[in-house]
C-alpha cells in the first residue's frame, strides 16, 4: 500500500518540479555566506536605515516560514510510516 507521500509525489507534475532541491541549496549556501559578511559588517551599537531592518526581518520570517512548513512535512511523512507498520 502506497503512503500518503508517495500518492503526493505521484501526482505532482513531473515536468513542474525539476532539482528544485538543488535550486534552493545553492540559493541557501549564497545567504548563509552573505549572512555571515553581514554579520561582520554590522556594529552592535550601528543604527541601521530602516529599510535594512525591515529586509532583514522579512528575510527571517520568510526562512522561518519555509523551515515549519518543511518541518510540518516530515513530521507527516514520519507520521504516514507509523501509520503503515
Amino acid at each position: 500500500m502506497k503512503t500518503f507521500a508517495q500518492i503526493r509525489e505521484a501526482k505532482k507534475d513531473p515536468g513542474e518540479y525539476d532539482y528544485e532541491g538543488e535550486m534552493a541549496k545553492v540559493q541557501l549556501r549564497a545567504m548563509i555566506d552573505q549572512a555571515e559578511d553581514l554579520v561582520e559588517m554590522f556594529e552592535d551599537n550601528e543604527n541601521l536605515p530602516e529599510w535594512v531592518q525591515n529586509k532583514i526581518t522579512k528575510a527571517s520570517d520568510y526562512i522561518k516560514d519555509v523551515y515549519s512548513y518543511m518541518e510540518g512535512q516530515e513530521d507527516d511523512d514520519e507520521d504516514e510510516e507509523d501509520d503503515d507498520e
